[in-house]
């Protein structure tokens, strides 16, 4: 399995919906995104699974 290292996240349509957000999934680990209607869950899922452009990220994939 591998960790999932995200730094300075930003991603969004036409312009940033999402600024600089960073965070890490372990293995093994559940997680959950909350939000309101446009504040861009589905926008970060999207850019993780490569299917948006990303405008600004780092992602480290670590072999655990």
């Amino acid at each position: 399995m591998e960790q999932i290292n995200a730094k300075n996240l930003t991603v969004g349509y036409g312009s940033a919906v999402i600024s600089d957000a960073s965070f890490i999934v372990e293995p093994g680990e559940i997680v959950t995104l909350i939000g309101p209607n446009g504040a861009g869950k589905s926008t970060i899922l999207k850019t993780i699974t490569r299917q948006l452009k990303k405008y600004q990220v780092l992602f480290i994939l670590v072999e655990m």
